[in-house]
């Protein structure tokens, strides 16, 4: 563990202040993730929540929660933290970014919603 906390220490001090606080924000987005509630999270109904003109990939996270609060962070958890990771440390372009965190958040949603119709 110390080993895991020193190589997060030495990666925030080579970002710049953006990302850094890019970083922490991704961070929180985890954090929520462990605190959530699953079965509540279920229980809620889709959010049409726009999509900001701009807006940092982490935000689109936390915008995407919202907006589909009955799916499972823990699924989409790998692939998110692979995008988060592809634009901080790659430089890929956020709205790039930002479309592909959609459309697996949209897919979900739409498995989701199929298995409820399967089970009614």
């Amino acid at each position: 563990m110390n080993a895991d906390l020193q190589k997060i220490q030495k990666i925030f001090k080579s970002l710049d202040e953006e990302n850094q606080r890019t970083l922490l924000a991704f961070g929180a987005f985890l954090q929520e993730r462990v605190a959530g509630s699953s079965a509540a999270k279920q229980e809620q109904m889709k959010q049409d929540l726009p999509r900001p003109q701009k807006e940092s990939v982490v935000g689109a996270l936390q915008r995407l929660k919202e907006t589909y609060p009955m799916i499972d962070t823990d699924v989409i958890l790998s692939d998110a933290a692979g995008l988060v990771s592809q634009h901080i440390l790659q430089g890929r372009a956020a709205g790039d970014v930002i479309d592909e965190l959609e459309q697996k958040f949209t897919d979900l949603y739409h498995h989701f919603q199929a298995e409820q119709n399967k089970d009614a």
